[in-house]
C-alpha cells in the first residue's frame, strides 16, 4: 500500500522519535485498501508531556502552525500547555497533521491501540486503526466523503482474505 509522500515523511518522523500513535482517518483508509485521496495525516495519540515532547522533536523544525486559527500563526505555546489540550490541529511544512487525543465513538486510545494492526510504510511498520474501528468512526460522521469511505471499507472487510501462499494476479 502506498500513501502520499508527505504523509509518509510525517509518519517516519513520528516513528523516529518514538511518538506513541495510531494512524486513523483517510491515510488509514488508504492503507486498508480504500480508493481515497488525502493529503493530511490524522493520528490518535495520548496527549501528555512525554508524547507531546516526542511529537515536538519530530515536527518542531517543520514550522508547526495552528490549522484552525485564522491566519495560521506559529504554535508558540510551551509543551506543558500543549500537553493539556484534547486535540492538536497543525499545519507543517510537510502538510496537515491532526493529533487526536479523543476519538469518538471509540471510548479510549487504549481500546483503539489494542486492536490496531501493523502495516508497512516504506521500510517501517506503523500502527493503523483496525478496519472495524475505522468503519465505526466513519459511519458516525455526517460528511458525504466519510459515508463513501465507509461504504468502501465495508466492501473491503467482506473480501475473502488471500493466503500468503496464493499467487497474486
Amino acid at each position: 500500500m502506498t500513501t502520499p509522500d508527505l504523509t509518509s515523511d510525517l509518519m517516519l518522523r513520528l516513528l523516529r522519535e518514538q511518538v506513541d500513535f495510531v494512524v486513523i482517518g483517510g491515510v488509514a483508509a488508504v492503507l486498508h485498501g480504500a480508493a481515497y485521496v488525502t493529503r493530511d495525516l490524522d493520528i490518535a495519540a495520548p496527549i501528555n508531556m512525554e508524547n507531546v515532547s516526542r511529537l515536538w522533536r519530530a515536527i518542531g523544525d517543520l514550522h508547526p502552525r495552528w490549522a484552525i486559527v485564522p491566519k495560521h500563526p506559529l504554535v508558540a505555546e510551551p509543551i506543558e500547555t500543549l500537553a493539556t489540550f484534547k486535540n492538536l490541529y497543525l499545519l507543517t511544512d510537510l502538510g496537515r497533521l491532526d493529533v487526536l487525543g479523543e476519538i469518538p465513538p471509540i471510548d479510549s486510545y487504549e481500546t483503539l491501540r489494542a486492536s490496531a494492526v501493523r502495516m508497512a510504510v516504506g521500510s517501517s511498520q506503523v500502527s493503523v486503526i483496525s478496519i472495524d474501528h475505522l468503519l465505526r468512526i466513519k459511519e458516525s460522521l455526517p460528511r458525504p466523503q466519510d459515508r463513501l469511505v465507509a461504504e468502501q471499507l465495508r466492501a473491503i472487510r467482506q473480501r475473502p482474505r488471500r493466503s500468503p501462499e496464493e499467487p497474486t494476479a
